[in-house]
């Protein structure tokens, strides 16, 4: 396999703004349209090129630090002084600040609730002029979101910010709003069904080489993991020991990488179920089982973006199909899965089984091994994958062990650093 390069993010970057969105009807698309509004009222003010570009992106993001659906809805109310408001946008600064060319988008993001009574724009670094536009845009998605059609609201909206409450708002900014209301396309397009391909040709073609690439995913891996204390740690533990079972089987190098990146981001279509489901102490209903499951479709629509590197989705979205035909999302069967995804599979079911969750603590070694042999000979798991897995079973798992120590470690610390409490 050829070393990868470069890979193109732009469209995983607003999926994955989608996603974060899709939990709950009322938040639906907030995001996305919240990068439309902003980079719309930016441009309107005069703003160019990066500019305009790190507004669009920073939009798209802004809520990556808020991790349930009960915090989404009650920072959707945006009362100031709401409890922990700025507690989420500390930490999506931290989680987005060192990936390469995203680091003006996290300081972006770091202040958008930023009230420009209190701290007035200087065209300073210290906050930059994206951060008053997002607080702004935030605001006028959340007072449009519930009409329909859009356009009907557009004069009270403009009333509201021309008295500008409290001179919570950047009044050079409300009039490049108002000048930008009256364009009826504008309104209009807030409403687009298709509002994804609307910021995807706003957005700027954004590529990492493989080692960015790699930092990126371990930023989705603690965006999906950290929406709840069970699985703060999940996907670096299943992340390790795929890549080790992939050294197992004499995978090349970037074979073993690539097992490594995909396992951080296996679990990304859990960011469209609830927390709530992914906590739940008992047994899951009807309902909700369908929902829990969707999570593995949901990560093949948003990694199939990843066009450059395919086979990162190939092996980690597919982790809960069986070589027997009966797993999700689709149904395949053992010649239709790679030696990636089923070492994707065993590595999961190790981890997870082996963790504590709501519902139960951790399995025991003896038991562990037990179940792995039992889904083996039903064909649940591969049986050459989970045969080489059991004769390394003690490192295995020495292994998994040390590796989620280390980030449980980093998990807290960065909750302490933030003060954050579940």
């Amino acid at each position: 396999m050829k070393e990868i390069y470069s890979t193109n993010i732009t469209s995983v970057i607003s999926s994955l703004s989608q996603i974060l969105d899709f939990v709950d009807k009322v938040s639906m698309n907030h995001q996305l349209r919240v990068a439309f509004i902003a980079y719309n009222i930016a441009k309107e003010y005069g703003l160019k090129g990066n500019d305009l570009s790190n507004i669009a992106l920073a939009g798209c993001l802004h809520d990556i630090g808020i991790f349930s659906t009960k915090d989404k809805l009650a920072f959707l109310e945006f009362e100031p002084g709401s409890k922990n408001l700025n507690l989420h946008c500390e930490l999506a600064f931290i989680l987005l600040k060192d990936i390469t060319n995203l680091n003006e988008v996290a300081k972006i993001i770091r202040h958008h609730h930023v009230n420009f009574a209190e701290t007035p724009y200087t065209n300073s670094d210290e906050i930059p002029i994206g951060s008053y536009v997002l607080h702004l845009a935030d605001r006028i998605e959340v007072m449009v979101r519930k009409v329909h059609p859009v356009i009907l609201k557009r004069d009270d909206v403009i009333e509201y910010f021309k008295k500008n409450p409290n001179n919570m708002f950047m009044p050079d900014l409300i009039e490049a709003f108002v000048s930008l209301s009256n364009k009826k396309g504008f309104w209009f397009d807030l409403e687009y069904p298709k509002i994804e391909e609307l910021v995807n040709g706003i957005l700027p073609n954004f590529y990492l080489d493989f080692k960015g690439l790699m930092i990126f995913s371990n930023v989705i891996r603690k965006i999906i993991d950290y929406r709840s204390s069970f699985t703060a740690v999940h996907s670096v533990g299943v992340s390790a020991i795929a890549s080790e079972i992939g050294k197992i089987f004499n995978l090349s190098d970037i074979e073993i990488k690539l097992l490594k990146l995909a396992g951080y981001v296996h679990d990304i279509g859990k960011l469209a179920v609830p927390v709530e489901i992914l906590e739940k102490p008992g047994k899951l209903t009807k309902e909700e089982w369908p929902i829990m499951m969707s999570h593995a479709y949901y990560s093949y629509r948003i990694l199939e973006k990843l066009e450059e590197v395919r086979i990162i989705n190939l092996w980690g979205s597919l982790h809960h199909e069986k070589p027997n035909g009966l797993g999700y999302p689709f149904g395949l069967k053992e010649d239709e899965l790679l030696l990636g995804s089923k070492i994707m599979s065993v590595a999961d079911v190790l981890v997870a089984i082996s963790e504590d969750r709501p519902y139960r603590k951790g399995l025991e070694p003896n038991n562990i091994k037990d179940i792995l042999s039992t889904m083996a000979k039903r064909k649940d798991l591969d049986p050459i994958v989970t045969e080489k897995v059991l004769k390394h079973f003690d490192d295995l798992i020495s292994l998994r062990k040390k590796v989620q120590a280390e980030a449980k470690e980093s998990y807290l610390e960065l909750k302490e650093k933030i003060n954050w409490h579940d």
